[in-house]
């Protein structure tokens, strides 16, 4: 009796695989369209696991394109530098499930047990959305990529820093491609590596100094010209860069601050300190500029690897007779 249900098992299991289609059978190669296959079992009502199918389905035709934009990837010129190679990588593998459009549908089979769908996307079609995508990207990213230039040179690091940030969010998902530009009749730029490099530059060149080293507790509360200063490599004052403030006393009302127009960020109030020397840190605030510049949070975890500039001044009790 075992042997029976065996051979029938085996009769009912050779039936199925010779009805099922040719491209369940085996997978589809060709140049001119990339090739997408779920197969999920039947769990759930009728329209979910058809939904799951499609879904598979799609997310291995974004895995084939995705495969091939790894092997072709332009060289990054800025991959070893600022964490881009992460972040490249990492746009690598979500633009394609972003920016899947023009697929068709082509066939369904289901088993007893299992549905199976498959989808296509002419290479030609994918090309098309892609570069003209890209295209609009470059356009927008170009406007402000001019603007921020004129910016930093006026030495408006913050609203360069910022726009540099929506230069870097605008085509970050053609950076694997090249992000190449005419700025002028003669004169092209990568907007990409640029935009980084300047967002770094930008970053590494603002400095926070004090007036001095250390001070007693009266001296700062009698004195209310006590500041840091925010100065650039070439000790040019820079306004609007947040800043934020760390002691070791107590607890600050105020822990951040954001530079004036002279560069000036004013002491912040300090609780009455105990027979003991403190510290105040005070740090620019990276973290912050990206975050008020962009929500992805992509670029903003490169940003905030990078370290902010920062300066210490010792707090000491001063003669409270």
């Amino acid at each position: 009796m075992a042997l029976l249900n065996s051979c029938g098992s085996s009769r009912k299991a050779e039936a199925e695989f010779a009805s099922q289609p040719e491209w369940l059978r085996s997978r589809p190669i060709d140049r001119q369209y990339y090739h997408g296959i779920g197969s999920v079992p039947k769990a759930g009502s009728p329209q979910l696991y058809r939904d799951r199918a499609r879904q598979a389905a799609l997310d291995d035709l974004a895995a084939q394109i995705r495969t091939q934009l790894t092997s072709t990837t332009t060289v990054y010129q800025a991959e070893d530098r600022f964490g881009a190679r992460e972040f490249l990588q990492s746009r690598i593998e979500t633009v394609t499930n972003e920016h899947l459009e023009g697929y068709e549908f082509v066939d369904r089979w289901e088993s007893a047990d299992y549905i199976h769908k498959y989808y296509r996307l002419s290479v030609s079609e994918y090309s098309y959305h892609q570069n003209r995508r890209r295209n609009e990207a470059l356009t927008s990213a170009r406007t402000r990529f001019e603007q921020a230039v004129i910016y930093e040179h006026t030495f408006n690091y913050a609203r360069a820093f910022s726009l540099y940030t929506e230069c870097l969010e605008l085509v970050k998902d053609y950076l694997h491609t090249g992000t190449t530009i005419a700025i002028t009749d003669d004169t092209s730029v990568d907007i990409g590596t640029e935009s980084l490099s300047r967002l770094h530059r930008i970053s590494r060149s603002l400095n926070i100094k004090t007036e001095t080293e250390s001070a007693t507790d009266r001296q700062r509360t009698e004195q209310n010209n006590r500041h840091f200063i925010i100065v650039n490599e070439d000790d040019q004052p820079i306004a609007d860069i947040p800043v934020r403030f760390d002691y070791t006393g107590s607890y600050l009302s105020r822990n951040r601050a954001v530079s004036n127009q002279q560069g000036l960020i004013a002491f912040p109030e300090l609780r009455t300190i105990r027979d003991r020397s403190e510290r105040l840190t005070a740090t620019i605030d990276l973290r912050l500029m990206v975050r008020q510049a962009t929500s992805d949070l992509e670029i903003r975890r490169m940003v905030e690897n990078w370290q902010g500039a920062s300066t210490e001044i010792v707090i000491t009790a001063g003669d409270n007779n």
